[in-house]
Order: C-alpha cells, then structure tokens, then sequence
C-alpha cells in the first residue's frame, strides 16, 4: 500500500514517538551493502501516540539530529517515509470481484461505511484477498487521516527532505521475510507501542497496533521492584525471561520450568496481556477463512530482543517463533558495521530502504 509513488534514489526513514532512524542502501552486482545508516533521539512530547504536537520544535529537533549523525552524506534528500501504525485505519471488507480501477470506484463510497471520516478527510489504499464466495472478494484497506500525514509532509518539507512514498509502519517489515505462501506474523515489539502485521508472498493480509510496548515492561519492573526507571531497564536488558524461564527436554516434549523470579513476577501481567492480543489476533484472522493459518511468527523491534520473549512465545502459542534477521533478504557484498541487535532495531528503516529496489 502506498500515498506517494514515484521513483527516486530514496533512503528509508523510521520516525517514531522518540527516535529517527535512517539507512540509505546501494546495489552493484545483485548485491546490498548500507552506504549510510544513523538514529538519533526526538525530545520526548514533539510525537505522542504518532500525532505530531509540535511541528516547529520538531523541526529542530531533526534538524539537530541530522547534523548529529552528518546526514549531508546521505546525498540525496527523497526519502521513504512510515506513517504511525495506530492511526492506519486498517479494515477488512466484502466487496464485489471487480477490476481494481473499478474497485476503487466503488470504495469511494463503501469506505465511509466502514471508517470513521469522510472520503474527503483521508488518503486511502486497498489490497484484494481471496475469497471463499463466488463474485466476492476481500478488500484490506489502509486509510489515514489527510491532517496526520498532511503534517509529516509539512515538518519534513522544512527540513528539506521530500517524502515521495508514506507507508505504514508493518508494510515495510514484509519485505524483510524470504518468499512463502504461509501465512505469518509479524510482531513489531518498539519502544512505545507494538504493531502486528500478517503476511503471505510478501502481501500484507491484515495489521493492527496495540500500546503494549517494551517501556511498558521496565515501567511494571520498576513499579513491583521499586526501583528507578534506569535500574529497571538494566535489569530488563541483563535478564529478561531467562531468570525465571530454562527449556528442557524430555523425550518430544518440551517442558518449560517456570521458577518465579522477582523480575518475571514483574512482567507477568503485561505479558499475559500481550499473550492475550496475539492469541486474539491469530483467532480472528484464522476465522477469515478455512486456509487462513498462521505458520510462523517474527519478532522485530527492539523490544524483541528481550531474553526469553521469543521462548515465552512459541511455547504459549505452539507456533515457530524467531527473530526477524533483516540481512536474511539482503545479499550483502560487505557485511555493515553494526552488531545484530542493532541491525534488528533497524529493521523497518532497512525495509523503507530496500523499497527503491523492488519497483
């Protein structure tokens, strides 16, 4: 799904609630290497829950931050740009199988019936399902409020960039995972909020945000323990799930040992809500039809590098669980100069990126 499409040299930009990120790739030969890659912090209060609050001390705040990480090297000023995943107005609905031009036509009036702004006031784009009746078809549509991304346009003109493509948040994470009719899931676990994403040929089939967020696990650490926010966070980082969780096997069964820790007692309540919401995601978009079946499921962001979680996960949900590893659809000719954790936290800047390469 795309709001802007052109072709251009473009580098990706991930602009979150706290933080920027940018990777500018090249090709030679069929193969990637990453000619530029920096992230800088945003002044907590500019972004809350994706809306921009304040343009003019946003711009700043970029402004700075590029200079920081010597952004003029980047040598280009078209940028691939993610717009927040919870305000996508994203729906799945029934419509008649028809041609795409014809579709859109037709959604110029269905749409208003299923979000909660005139036509007018958004920008809008949709992808056909399968369909299990005759004549019908599914329709994912992604929908954002013309005043949302009207603003980011605004901020980045500012600061000189022009961003030719807005996209969601998740759409980028697609192009990360190798080709496969299955279905999966993909769990964007990021600082302040997590969006999920399921994909199959590397088509977005649903997506959704939920504020569940890796802040919201040291904040409970830090709460239960009482203790400060920057203790929690290190305790969170050194230990994770793996205090209180050991895999163990006996015979084909693998037997989870759960013993009670003072940091898992602490995380208990989130992660059994987010437990929650994946089991709920998987069951409504397996209700959509028979073959609708998750595989697999990845983990990105940052959060998902906590010690345990991918275990936690798979045991819970009985579905293979990994890390999503975005170097695995980059042939690379020199490998960047970054450790994998932080490749991991760069996953949907590096999926902005890779888009210039697959038009």
């Amino acid at each position: 799904m795309e709001f802007f499409s052109l072709k251009f040299d473009t580098f990706g930009l991930d602009l979150s609630d706290l933080s920027a990120k940018i990777v500018k790739l090249e090709r030679k030969n069929g193969k990637y290497f990453f000619s530029f890659f920096g992230t800088f912090k945003i002044e907590k209060g500019l972004i809350e829950q994706g809306i921009i609050k304040d343009e003019e001390n946003l711009v700043k705040n970029l402004e700075k931050g590029l200079k920081e990480i010597k952004a003029e090297k980047l040598k280009t000023k078209y940028a691939v740009v993610c717009l927040p995943e919870e305000k996508n107005l994203s729906q799945i609905i029934e419509m008649p199988d028809l041609p795409k031009e014809d579709l859109e036509k037709a959604l110029l009036f269905e749409i208003e019936n299923h979000i909660p702004f005139p036509v007018g006031e958004i920008y809008f784009d949709f992808i056909k399902l399968p369909s299990e009746k005759e004549k019908k078809c599914k329709v994912l549509i992604s929908a954002y409020q013309k005043e949302i991304v009207n603003s980011y346009f605004r901020v980045l003109k500012k600061i000189k960039l022009e961003p030719v493509v807005f996209e969601p948040e998740i759409l980028s994470l697609g192009r990360l995972i190798l080709p496969s009719k299955d279905f999966v899931l993909v769990i964007d676990l990021g600082e302040t909020r997590t969006n999920f994403g399921v994909f199959s040929e590397g088509i977005l089939r649903f997506s959704t945000s939920s504020p569940f967020s890796s802040s919201l696990l040291t904040e409970s650490i830090s709460k239960e323990l009482k203790i400060p926010i920057e203790e929690a966070e290190k305790l969170k980082r050194s230990f994770g799930l793996e205090e209180s969780i050991f895999l163990k096997y006996e015979t084909k069964e693998s037997i989870f040992k759960k013993e009670r820790g003072k940091i898992f007692e602490a995380l208990v309540p989130c992660l059994s809500d987010f437990l929650d919401q994946i089991k709920r995601i998987l069951s409504y978009f397996e209700s959509l039809a028979p073959n609708f079946k998750i595989k697999k499921i990845f983990l990105s962001g940052g959060g998902s590098l906590l010690k345990g979680l991918k275990e936690f996960i798979q045991i819970q949900t009985e579905i293979p669980t990994e890390i999503l590893n975005p170097l695995l659809v980059l042939p690379l000719q020199k490998e960047p100069k970054i450790s994998f954790e932080e490749i991991v936290k760069y996953s949907c800047a590096i999926g902005l990126a890779k888009r210039e390469f697959i038009l």
